[in-house]
């Protein structure tokens, strides 16, 4: 269902130790779903696009496949343009200006517009793109200022979020999760702004569901808020160029087309030159 954007994963339940394992469960059938798309819309914006599926033709042996990539100059020309510049906080007084400063120095210290771009062009090619924010374990020194916190980007396809579906789908919990090389345990870290849950599954090799040999370690969350924030590229968590892949495949058809009338040409003038 490319073109209809990624599905949000809505659940009211209250979430506590007891309930998190049948909350993931069924989160998780959503988001593998929405992953599914996702591999889609990054292999197609990589340049792996449809034409390249095409079966050749049964009447000859020609079978041009070219990609016009415009879904990778069209993202690289909105991030550029949104984002070709890191974004700066300006104090509108002059009695935050030490603090506006001190938090500017922070920004820059942790790449906060890398990020920004990072997660800006993950958003604008499958909808969605997440922040980690989390308190800094680095020791501050004379080379680098007091830094409170560490920012990066989270993987769209071992992140998500449960929200609400109150106004505004408010976050209730995030989960972020990783397998081990062999596949035989799965570690699960969910966030709700008071509970920090981590589980550990084992004999999971896919992750349609959560399987009964679990750990589940519940612990209160320091900072007392959500530290993974969904950015939402629009209001259906929809890419750039979705709603034009089918144009897209067109021109690449059309451009495959025309090099195998020319080649198809070429070949029929040696035929007939060489006759």
């Amino acid at each position: 269902m490319i073109g209809n954007g990624r599905k949000r994963i809505i659940d009211d339940r209250e979430i506590t130790k007891e309930t998190i394992l049948q909350i993931l469960t069924d989160a998780l059938i959503i988001h593998n779903e929405n992953i599914r798309d996702m591999k889609y819309l990054i292999r197609y914006y990589k340049g792996k696009q449809d034409i390249l599926k095409r079966p050749a033709p049964s009447t000859s042996g020609i079978n041009n496949k070219t990609v016009l990539n415009y879904a990778y100059s069209s993202e690289r020309d909105i991030i550029g343009y949104t984002f070709g510049k890191p974004i700066q906080i300006i104090p509108r007084t002059a009695k935050f200006r030490k603090d506006i400063k001190k938090i500017n120095d922070v920004m820059e210290y942790e790449n906060s517009s890398t990020v920004d771009n990072e997660v800006a062009l993950l958003a604008g090619i499958t909808g969605i793109g997440y922040f980690y924010t989390l308190p800094s374990e680095e020791i501050s020194s004379d080379y680098m200022p007091e830094n409170p916190i560490s920012i990066n980007h989270a993987d769209v396809f071992n992140t998500f979020v449960i929200q609400s579906a109150k106004v505004g789908h408010p976050t209730r919990l995030s989960c972020n999760y990783w397998c081990d090389k062999y596949g035989q345990k799965t570690y699960f870290t969910c966030y709700t702004d008071k509970k920090i849950y981590r589980i550990e599954s084992t004999g999971i090799n896919s992750l349609n569901s959560i399987p009964e040999k679990n750990i589940v370690k519940e612990e209160n969350n320091p900072i007392g808020l959500n530290p993974i924030q969904m950015v939402q590229n629009n209001l259906f968590l929809m890419g750039d160029f979705e709603v034009a892949i089918s144009v897209l495949n067109a021109i690449n058809q059309l451009a495959s087309d025309s090099l195998n009338d020319v080649e198809n040409v070429i070949k029929s003038l040696l035929v007939i030159i060489n006759s």
